[in-house]
């Protein structure tokens, strides 16, 4: 059964300014007080407005060459998450949002100013990310405690790691009924700030 995730109580998510100037586009341009102060007054908001929510699981892989990685839930055929996953014997699937009020927020928002939107949009982005590493940091902890190794999570879209394999992710993971995620028949997620992630787990001989 998946593991679920909440921040624990007093743990907040910071979302870097420099990484919502980056999704911005403009992480070396000079940054205007007026849009310096867009984009704070964005961070606010999406920081009082999120809910970061997560599950995970962990499965054996049984079967990892140089094109085909196999689970006991999926067979993945990409030359690049094998290479990405060599040496490993397990992994950790995991899917994580930081809820619907993001995405009400930008769609108000696109009503009224297209840059207000644009900005929180990058946000929204950054926050999501955030929350992925703070996650992230916190398996890598655990697994380091019992003397494992970690690769740097993967997901479904990126390289030749196909985007249909969301719907794996969603069914072992049950990400509806734990997370409230949906899946559109393009595979994209809704709420849109969410994220499906795969982690190799290397045991050291």
């Amino acid at each position: 059964m998946p593991t679920l995730d909440r921040p624990a109580q007093g743990h907040k998510i910071e979302i870097p300014y420099a990484e919502v100037i980056r999704y911005l586009g403009g992480y070396h341009m000079e940054i205007s007080p007026e849009a310096e102060a867009l984009v704070r007054e964005g961070i606010d908001k999406i920081s009082a407005a999120m809910d970061p929510r997560a599950c995970y699981a962990r499965f054996p892989i049984l079967h990892l060459d140089e094109e085909q990685v196999t689970l006991p839930c999926m067979d993945i055929h990409s030359r690049l998450l094998a290479r990405h996953i060599a040496g490993c014997s397990e992994v950790i699937l995991f899917a994580a949002t930081i809820g619907a009020q993001t995405d009400r927020l930008i769609r108000g928002a696109e009503l009224l100013s297209p840059s207000r939107s644009a900005v929180l949009q990058a946000v929204g982005a950054a926050a999501i990310e955030s929350y992925c590493n703070d996650l992230n940091d916190r398996l890598n902890r655990e697994e380091d405690a019992l003397g494992h190794l970690t690769r740097r999570r993967y997901s479904p879209g990126y390289g030749d790691f196909a985007l249909t394999h969301q719907r794996d992710f969603f069914r072992v993971l049950e990400c509806p009924v734990r997370l409230g995620i949906s899946l559109t028949e393009g595979m994209l997620m809704v709420p849109s700030k969410s994220v499906t992630a795969l982690i190799g787990i290397e045991t050291p001989q």
